[in-house]
């Protein structure tokens, strides 16, 4: 070995594994060089290396002087150039081009252009005035060069002989010499004569290693590896796995088998963790119906664990169905058994029924209903009759007297009322010999009634006419003209038909059973001053028929709580002061608070007791629930977390408590107030379970004595005047305040009447209220059977039996079952809890009602003071003292009643929110005239349906009944002249009125056929579900769907109770942080109980959070205000009392977009610690509350600024406190606003009202206070084809009003248009609020009339009141051009005739175009004709039932005549 065997040369790999780089198909711009190395000990005895086996010196790159002139440079020789060209990196490429040789050439682009060493050009991206200096700029060859097919096989086999001639070197010679850039050569050979040569070969790639693969515990994790996906076939993985030392690898199919720096894989090892992860998220969880293949082990055994399963619950299904089977043979047994028995019982008919049925192989079913239809013909009624020894029909019709009551036809009248008492009460008591005077409660409740009329035979008129309105009518049925004129009248509005019907009836406390005494038709158009008619009506015939004397006083008039009929009893029972003559006043006036105006007679006004427990629960059912003296809001969402905690309530019984089916259902309102009651030691109930306690316990716990009743109901009307007084309508709603206290008044008054009339008689609470006409109403109902629709003449004559069924079950109650929805509980027998069944001593007698007020007072305090409420709402002494006006009833004093003020138009939330109805509705012109047209006037028909159908005219009608009849033979219908119909012989014969005929121009026809058919056409049944005929019956509280009781800890769900910061101005122009509580959420108009966190902060959603904002303090011990704690309190603000100048407290309550909030975490703080004493007043019985670290709340501010400033959001939409509070802003510790947004405030107080935070206009960015106006204005000159100076002008041809931008989903455009006002919607980001009245007009100042309209041309599949596309005003051209092409508009005069309405939906006037600067168009006069007389035929299956109906009736009449 020579002395000069150290060879320098930068050994980077580019001599022996530099070319492994081509290999890179995933990324072929991976440098070379970046590779580690290990030394190998190499025996220079044995290996021989000659310098011109090793590649030349190449000069350094930053050497660029010298690469200036290339004709300088001495050229290479062969070996030089084909190890460089072998080489095939970018330094090499340079060098080559250095010494000439590489070509290059400038393209027709100025660009160059290298050529590869196969002979093609490759463009390098470099312009053509810069020099080729770098290697840079030859890493498009050295990647073009890489790729060829040819180049990578030799790099192949280069690495190949590399790493052979590497693993075969022998490391045990003594000499080595170290092979390396950074090292020096020796001083000379001999110095170093035993030395070895060190060579630096690469380390082999790790492959991918998997960290953390999903195993379960206890597992290894071989276990759960896709074993299977590594064979062959269409699974198989596209990398290798392996475990070495419990270690899982990934090495990819095409890996260098050659690591990088720090020993990480190679880059198609390293990018194996895409799928590496996929492959871990099919091993953690895999879907159903995966193939096994794709599987692993521990996720096969699941599967046969999961099939194990499935096959024992099939076993079992099957071995349940052979149960069932072997039941239903039973029962088929038993059936066949019973038909055989039938069939051989003595009774001849029965027998041949049963015998012809099983011959022709009737199933039992059919032979239970052909038994049934035997039954309602009479046969087998007689037949019970005999064998039960029942009395027959005719027995009863001639031995019992049944109540009929007199019908009201025309306006209410006392002498009909007169009639019925002595019918209906005062004949049938002095018969059955009851003759105890007892007091006397009038009720008057409504039922559904049949919009149809009826013929009274009795009075010869029309009933089933609303009573408010017939005086402009006369009902007597004349001729047949009189049907024509009240055709007429209903048509014109003159009268109505009756939609219920309103019944007064009369009970007696201390009995059962109730008398109805008046039945009228109403069209529910009355008044206060209509409802006062009808009370003071039914008083003055109650005296004047003898009653008073006979039965006894009236005591009270009872309601089910209606709001016109609380109006008008409030006027006539609070009318007159109690006189102090009166027997009752020395007892009443010591009861301080309680209220003495009554009406005449000491008669007063009361409310049914079951119909508050349903308006309290149906409170707490909705969404908006009540709110407690703490700020706290119960509603549904927050019952539906707790009510889980009560003792036998799981998640399903909670929903079907707070969500129920029918609202109506009283024994579920008990329950759930009673569940609320156990609920009572949870601080924020604790008072709402004192009050609901108070009003349930004297009506359902059977063991309390009459003076328990009055100490719970005055404990519970002294808790309910406290927290009103203080919340007001925040509470509790004023119809139902109102109600509540006038019920506990009644029940006061009655106790001390009872008192007065016989102090031994016993008083129930069960006989307040309006309850026995409820139980009258369902004995109705059960009348009809399965049809319990009723028209007036039929709700006469079932009333009259529903309260001859009344009194059989009064006489036997053991075989009363009872009404469901009017118990107390869900019990299918007799409600246990009645006036019989009450075990208290209830002996009126035995009753001090001073003392039981006083200490149900004293009570009341007690429980107050351990709560929020402020003693200032409970003092009774002085607010209830002598001269002060304020009672129980009067809150406030000075004459003012909730809901009875001018200024208490708040909606009442515990009833069911009836429909906005519309007058009584009016006939179309064509409905009468077309269908039953005036004698004598022509109807041409008018083909409907292809000509196979025509419009009948009465005439026609009556041509048929008078044609020959398909039910006897032709020749028995030819009549001669003699034998004809007359006008002067009705029909008569047995049981046939003549009078019940009128003459109808050819045939004489029944009056009942002509109402039918005349009067009342256009008839529709009602529905027969209970539900569906309730007047307004609307479901309050639809439950959420996503609504789960048991499982309410999501991480990425918001839910209402959740915290949340938001900006809110203030009446001072601050914009400033609040911290407020969730109470609401709303999504799309629908109330939801949680959302996901990602919708809720997204713009596009429409998403609305009501919260309440909570009071913040700085914490006592951190300096600098470095943290706000909770004290427990809401911010609240005054609230003035309608029409008196006292003001209330009520919680703040505000609704903000989910976009403009922040979720917030707070942290639990001890009160003891972060607060004074008195900032604790409102802390819970723990003693935490809630802190907040100052900077988070900081940064809070700047992200909902930075939110504002983004999206572009206008001042006004933000919300805004109207009112100045001293608890907010919040106060720092030295009494300055803290949690201020600096710019916001700075930008609200120069621009004054509400202005956007960006203004400038995106299309000719100039500066605008109304951007919506504005942007109108380009939009329509853009669509007129007008100059407009502008800077991005207006594309497409549908811009949007608010971005100007065409055919972005976002700016999609929805209208909605009711009969109460139009509304819009529109996600666009840079939309604004505007009021659609005034934008639809213009003004000289704002021009821009661009509102959104909808196409009436377009097909909509909703329908006329659901949300419509529509789109922008002024662009209503241009979606004529692009869908109606055919029609022709004023910027389009050929097509089609424009329908007028269509035009005038979109035209401008001469005068708003000048307004808006374009010019003026010419009159646009190619419109449509209006067609004119263009008759509407009615429905041909009406018209086909019409004919049938009068040739059935003329059949009848024929065969009465015959």
């Amino acid at each position: 070995m020579p002395d000069n065997s150290y060879f320098n040369f930068p050994y980077d790999a580019q001599t022996l594994m530099a070319e492994g780089h081509a290999l890179d198909d995933v990324n072929p711009s991976q440098r070379p060089g970046t590779m580690l190395y290990t030394a190998y000990q190499i025996n220079l005895d044995e290996l021989t290396l000659s310098a011109s086996s090793l590649p030349p010196v190449i000069p350094s790159n930053n050497d660029s002087d010298c690469f200036h002139q290339h004709n300088s440079t001495p050229t290479l020789d062969s070996t030089e150039k084909e190890c460089l060209i072998a080489e095939a990196t970018s330094a090499a490429f340079l060098t080559l081009y250095q010494h000439n040789e590489l070509e290059v050439q400038v393209n027709d682009a100025k660009v160059w252009e290298l050529q590869c060493p196969h002979g093609c050009w490759i463009k390098s991206g470099i312009r053509s005035h810069i020099k080729l200096t770098s290697r840079g700029q030859f890493m498009a060859l050295e990647q073009h060069y890489g790729a060829c097919c040819i180049q990578k096989s030799k790099v192949r086999g280069a690495i190949k002989k590399s790493r052979l001639a590497l693993a075969t070197l022998n490391l045990s010679k003594r000499s080595s010499i170290i092979l390396s850039p950074s090292s020096s050569p020796p001083a000379s050979a001999e110095s170093a004569p035993n030395s070895t040569l060190t060579l630096i070969a690469p380390s082999p790639c790790p492959g991918f290693v998997i960290h953390d693969w999903p195993t379960p515990d206890g597992i290894p994790a071989q276990a759960n590896l896709p074993w299977l996906r590594t064979a062959d076939g269409p699974d198989k993985l596209s990398f290798d796995l392996e475990v070495v030392s419990h270690q899982i690898l990934a090495h990819s199919f095409n890996c260098t088998r050659v690591a990088v720096d720090d020993a990480r894989p190679c880059d198609f090892c390293a990018y194996l963790e895409l799928k590496v992860n996929a492959l871990a998220d099919n091993a953690r969880t895999h879907r159903a119906h995966t193939r096994h293949g794709l599987l692993t082990p521990i996720q096969l055994i699941d599967v046969i664990h999961e099939c194990d399963h499935n096959f024992n619950v099939t076993k079992l299904q099957g071995l349940n169905n052979g149960c069932k089977i072997r039941h239903l043979l039973s029962r088929l047994e038993d059936h066949s058994s019973l038909v055989i028995a039938l069939s051989q019982c003595d009774i001849p008919w029965l027998c041949n029924l049963l015998q012809t049925a099983l011959k022709n192989g009737a199933s039992i079913r059919t032979i239970l209903r052909m038994l049934e239809d035997t039954l309602e013909q009479g046969n087998l009624l007689y037949s019970l009759n005999q064998c039960l020894n029942l009395p027959s029909l005719c027995t009863l019709q001639r031995k019992t007297s049944f109540v009929n009551l007199h019908p009201i036809i025309g306006p209410i009248s006392g002498a009909v009322i007169e009639c019925n008492i002595n019918d209906v009460v005062i004949v049938p008591r002095a018969e059955a010999q009851l003759t105890l005077r007892g007091g006397v409660s009038l009720l008057i409740d409504e039922t559904a009634l049949e919009e149809s009329v009826s013929y009274m035979s009795d009075s010869n008129s029309v009933g089933g006419l609303c009573w408010m309105h017939s005086h402009n009518i006369d009902p007597t049925l004349r001729t047949y003209h009189s049907a024509l004129n009240l055709a007429e009248a209903l048509k014109e509005g003159k009268v109505h038909l009756g939609r219920e019907l309103t019944v007064i009836a009369a009970h007696i406390f201390g009995a059962d059973g109730t008398y109805p005494i008046l039945a009228a038709p109403t069209c529910k158009s009355e008044g206060a001053t209509e409802m006062i008619f009808i009370f003071k009506t039914a008083i003055d015939a109650w005296k004047a028929s003898g009653a008073e004397e006979k039965v006894g006083p009236l005591w009270s008039f009872a309601t089910d709580g209606d709001a016109t009929q609380q109006k008008g009893g409030h006027q006539l029972f609070l009318s007159v002061p109690l006189p102090f003559t009166s027997p009752l006043y020395g007892t009443l006036s010591n009861l301080p608070g309680l209220n003495l105006l009554t009406g005449d007679c000491e008669i007063m006004l009361d409310f049914d007791y079951k119909h508050v427990f349903k308006r309290f629960s149906t409170v707490l059912r909705s969404h908006n629930g009540i709110h407690l003296n703490n700020g706290r809001c119960i509603n549904s969402t927050m019952l539906h977390r707790y009510l889980t905690w009560v003792n036998n309530i799981n998640e399903k019984r909670a929903t079907a408590l707070l969500y129920p089916d029918d609202p109506q259902d009283v024994p579920r309102a008990v329950e759930l107030m009673s569940a609320i009651i156990v609920l009572g030691s949870i601080d924020p109930t604790k008072i709402l379970s004192h009050v609901l306690d108070s009003l349930l316990q004297p009506f359902i716990k059977i063991s309390l004595s009459l003076m328990e009743q009055v100490i719970s109901l005055s404990r519970f009307v002294h808790l309910l005047y406290a927290c009103y007084h203080n919340q007001r309508h925040s509470f509790i709603p004023n119809q139902l305040y109102y109600d509540s206290q006038t019920l506990f008044k009644n029940i006061i008054f009655c106790i001390s009447k009872q008192q007065q009339l016989d102090p031994n008689a016993i008083f129930s609470l069960l006989d307040v209220g309006d309850d026995p006409i409820e139980l009258l109403f369902a004995f109705l109902r059960m009348c009809g059977g399965h049809n319990s629709a009723i028209n007036y003449k039929q709700s006469l004559d079932r009333l009259g039996a529903a309260h001859d069924i009344g009194g059989v079950y009064a006489r036997n109650p053991d075989i009363m079952r009872g009404p469901r929805c009017l118990n107390l509980s869900h019990s299918e027998a007799l409600d246990h809890i009645s006036r019989s069944t009450w075990k208290g001593d209830v002996i009126s007698g035995h009753c001090d009602l001073q003392s039981s007020w006083k200490q149900g007072r004293d009570e009341a305090v007690q429980i107050l003071q351990d709560t929020w409420v402020p003693t200032s709402a409970y003092n009774f002494a002085q607010y209830f003292s002598v001269g002060s006006g304020i009672d129980l009833l009067c809150v406030f004093g000075e004459g003012k009643y909730p809901s009875m003020n001018d200024g208490d138009d708040d909606k009442d939330r515990s009833i069911l929110a009836p429909p906005i109805l519309s007058s009584p509705r009016e006939a179309e012109p064509h409905d009468i005239e077309e269908a039953l047209p005036l004698q004598g006037c022509a109807s041409s028909p008018i083909d409907v349906d292809g000509g196979e159908d025509y419009e009948h005219t009465f005439e026609e009608i009556l041509e048929d009944v008078c044609a020959t009849s398909p039910d006897q033979p032709e020749e028995d219908n030819e009549e001669s002249a003699d034998t004809a119909p007359s006008s002067a012989a009705p029909p008569t014969g047995p049981g046939v009125p003549a009078v019940d005929f009128l003459w109808c121009d050819k045939k004489w026809v029944h009056k009942q056929s002509v109402c039918r058919l005349i009067i009342s056409p256009d008839f529709t049944p009602k529905s027969q579900s209970r539900l569906f005929r309730v007047r307004g019956f609307l479901p309050v509280n639809k439950r959420s769907g996503n609504v789960e009781a048991g499982n309410f800890l999501h991480g990425d769900h918001f839910l209402t109770g959740d915290l949340f910061l938001a900006l809110l101005r203030t009446h001072s122009k601050t914009l400033a942080l609040a911290l407020l509580q969730a109470t609401a959420i709303s999504e799309n108009g629908t109330s939801c109980a949680r959302i996901k966190t990602d919708t809720l902060i997204s713009q596009r959603a429409n998403i609305k959070v009501s919260g309440e904002v909570m009071v913040l303090v700085p914490s006592r011990n951190f300096d600098s205000d470095s943290t706000w704690v909770w004290t427990g309190g809401y911010l609240k603000t005054a609230s003035a009392v309608p029409g008196m100048s006292i003001n209330t407290q009520k919680v703040v309550s505000i609704s903000i977009p989910g976009y403009l909030l922040n979720l917030v975490n707070p942290s639990v703080v001890n009160t003891l610690d972060a607060l004074t004493t008195d900032q604790t007043s409102e802390i819970n019985s723990q003693g935490s509350t809630w802190a907040l670290d100052n900077e988070a709340l900081q940064m809070a501010v700047a992200s909902l600024w930075t939110k504002i400033e983004e999206s572009k959001i206008p001042f006004s939409s933000i919300t805004s406190l109207s009112t100045e509070n001293s608890h907010f802003p919040y106060k720092m510790g030295n009494g300055v606003d803290g949690l201020i947004c600096g710019t916001g405030t700075e930008i609200l107080a120069s621009t004054g009202r509400g202005k956007a935070v960006t203004v400038s206009c995106p299309v000719c960015s100039e500066t605008t206070k109304d951007i919506c106006s504005h942007m109108g204005m380009h939009i329509l000159r853009a669509a007129r084809k007008v100059f407009d100076n502008v800077v991005d002008p207006i594309s497409g041809p549908l811009p949007c009003r608010f971005c100007g931008q065409s055919n972005n989903p976002d700016c999609a455009l929805l209208m909605k248009e009711t009969s109460h006002k139009i509304q819009w919607e529109s996600k666009c980001p840079c939309q604004d609020a505007f009021q659609y009245g005034s934008a639809s007009k213009g003004s000289d100042t704002r021009p821009c009339r661009n509102v959104p309209i909808v196409c009436q041309l377009c097909i909509h599949q909703n329908r006329d009141m659901d949300w419509l596309p529509a789109l922008w005003h002024y662009n209503f051209e241009a979606h004529l051009n692009l869908e109606h092409p055919e029609y022709a508009h004023p910027g389009k005069l050929i097509g089609l005739p424009l329908p007028g309405s269509i035009f005038q939906s979109f035209a401008l006037t001469a005068a708003k175009e000048k307004k808006a600067g374009v010019p003026v168009r010419p009159v646009f006069t190619l419109l449509q004709k209006e067609k004119e007389n263009t008759p509407v035929p009615a429905h041909s299956k009406k018209r086909k039932a019409n004919a049938q109906a009068f040739v059935s009736a003329a059949t009848l009449t024929k065969r009465v005549r015959q």
